[in-house]
């Protein structure tokens, strides 16, 4: 008997659906993605354990932290080259990519052989029924560029966005306290200063790993990062406003105001990004 649960996002993704046998995780998958076809989106609603701690594993990733336990989950039908996969994908640290060529060149060295297929390894990543959870969406196609995701490129373009965005989110929190409580910069200072190494290192992960930027000549480059700069700037603008009402003026905790602050300036970034700077 298959049972199912319907997972409800948020940040723009499709929601997901959740498959079981009753004990384990059989699957996991976007709505309406080419992955349906792996799965049984017929099967009977119920509440099982095993959803209960798979939303929670889902609520505590989506929030930006890094879940400390996995939901015990089953693949059935597996073969040996799947599981080698899988058990590669697995081990992608929070915070990272890799690309179909590592996880080739990782199982041929396994094997004792000269060459293992980057296709090959596609397929076996494409068939992941359990996403998110295995990490086939931090698996990249070649230089970085994002390829075929069973879940939708549009679901990995926003999975990815979330990702390098707690990253950029954490560049931003951690030299701000530095340059404003260790250094004793005043507040809207120390938030440019921050501001300036959160955007440099959000520019390369978005051009590169998010939204697979197509900007090839020197000119397509520039009005690309200067788009990117001007968006940024307009959304620092934004973040010097709060901090200075909500600081400066109200005498708020600098800390708080700092984080709601970034969480607003990460929505509005993703929109500016997505429609403006890198639109196809």
């Amino acid at each position: 008997m298959t049972y199912k649960s319907i997972y409800k996002t948020k940040n723009g993704l499709s929601d997901i659906i959740l498959n079981s046998d009753g004990e384990y995780l059989t699957g996991l998958w976007f709505e309406g993605s080419k992955d349906s076809i792996k799965h049984d989106e017929n099967a009977k609603e119920k509440d099982l354990e095993i959803f209960k701690e798979t939303r929670k594993w889902l609520d505590i990733y989506f929030s930006g932290k890094v879940p400390e336990f996995t939901p015990k989950y089953k693949i059935n039908n597996i073969t040996d080259f799947r599981k080698e996969v899988i058990d590669i994908m697995n081990l992608i640290p929070f915070g990272e990519t890799i690309t179909y060529n590592d996880i080739a060149e990782k199982i041929a060295k396994k094997r004792g052989i000269k060459k293992m297929s980057a296709q090959a390894v596609g397929g076996a990543v494409g068939s992941n029924p359990i996403c998110i959870i295995i990490p086939c969406h931090r698996v990249v196609g070649k230089n970085g560029k994002l390829t075929g995701y069973g879940g939708g490129i549009k679901n990995k373009e926003i999975l990815l966005y979330l990702f390098f965005g707690g990253l950029t989110f954490l560049v931003s929190i951690i030299s701000y306290a530095f340059l404003n409580i260790q250094i004793g910069w005043n507040a809207l200072i120390a938030n440019i200063g921050s501001w300036i190494l959160a955007v440099s290192f959000a520019y390369v992960t978005n051009r590169v790993w998010v939204f697979d930027s197509n900007a090839e000549t020197t000119a397509d480059f520039i009005k690309e990062i200067t788009s990117f700069i001007g968006g940024r700037v307009a959304t620092l603008v934004i973040e010097e406003l709060i901090l200075f009402i909500f600081i400066t003026n109200l005498g708020m905790n600098s800390m708080l105001v700092k984080i709601v602050a970034q969480v607003i300036v990460i929505v509005l970034n993703y929109v500016i990004s997505k429609l403006i700077v890198f639109k196809k």
